[in-house]
């Protein structure tokens, strides 16, 4: 076996972790085809910038699946939470007397 396919999946002296490499067009993103880690990649992205709307695609399975479904529960709640201060910030103040 040589060291570059030993490589694979160790951990760098950096603390990351080497990734195989995309060997299938077909597996590559923006084919229609993007791997689970390339979709949870951009709906975290996506999160991270303020886009509560985004939702993992629901044909996972197994693990991923379960991953998917938190994600998207995640999502909704904090969606929800964004329109619910939108409202209160954008009524009318109530003035007392």
């Amino acid at each position: 076996m040589d060291r570059e396919a030993e490589a694979i999946n160790e951990n760098k002296p950096n603390g990351q972790l080497v990734q195989p490499p995309i060997s299938d067009a077909a597996d590559r993103p923006g084919n229609g085809n993007a791997p689970f880690e390339y979709e949870l990649l951009h709906a975290l992205e996506a999160i991270s910038m303020g886009d509560f709307s985004v939702r993992m695609s629901s044909e996972q399975t197994g693990f991923s699946s379960k991953i998917a479904d938190a994600f998207n529960n995640i999502a909704a709640s904090n969606e929800r939470m964004a329109k619910q201060r939108e409202a209160v910030t954008s009524a009318p103040p109530v003035l007392t007397l």
